[in-house]
């Protein structure tokens, strides 16, 4: 949905070779850099949001995680990187997903989980 209200929410951008747009979401495959950029901000003209960054990896573009995320245990089996708990309960997320070179079925992806909710 336009406002974020679904489980999840598919953020697609470029993967540029000269380090703008989304190229930064495979830096969270390392762990050091996962820890010190957990969160992300959403601002739209109406409301801000504010997420903080719960998983990411790296997955296939037709697979079926990649469009149909029923839980966290979803999430943590196909994470590289994860801090999510067993069964936590999920209302509102985004999957900022990038493609991992041109022509690539694989894409990083991204999961971060809206505060306050």
């Amino acid at each position: 949905s336009k406002d974020f209200s679904d489980m999840n929410t598919i953020i697609y951008g470029h993967h540029m070779n000269n380090g703008t747009k989304f190229s930064a979401l495979e830096n969270y495959m390392k762990e050091d850099y996962f820890n010190k950029h957990n969160t992300v901000y959403l601002m739209t003209p109406d409301v801000n949001y504010s997420y903080t960054v719960v998983a990411a990896g790296i997955i296939r573009k037709n697979s079926y995680l990649y469009t149909n995320i029923v839980s966290a245990n979803d999430i943590i089996s196909n994470a590289s990187i994860c801090t999510l708990q067993t069964n936590q309960n999920i209302n509102h997320m985004i999957m900022l997903s990038t493609c991992v070179e041109t022509g690539s079925s694989e894409r990083y992806v991204v999961w971060a989980i809206r505060n306050n909710d």
